[in-house]
């Protein structure tokens, strides 16, 4: 017995998945170019205060303690 004599609908002999199915419109995904993003800007890095003195005797002045801030704050070369 067929199909169209049951008075059924009749039943598609493929599967209807669209992976089965492809459109013949659906070619080669185009990759649509985008600009790059410029980073945004930062201002200049603010100097922080240092305390007066440091381990309550070593002060601005001390020969010792601007060394060590020499040290610490030298920028390596990159």
């Amino acid at each position: 017995m067929n199909a169209t004599e049951g008075g059924g609908e009749e039943v598609a002999a493929t599967p209807t998945t669209p992976a089965a199915n492809p459109t013949p419109d659906a070619g080669p995904l185009i990759p649509v170019p985008v600009a790059p993003r410029k980073p945004p800007r930062r201002g200049p890095k603010v100097q922080q205060e240092r305390p007066k003195r440091a381990l309550f005797c070593l002060t601005l002045k001390n020969p010792l303690r601007k060394l060590c801030i020499d040290i610490v704050e030298w920028k390596y070369p990159l």
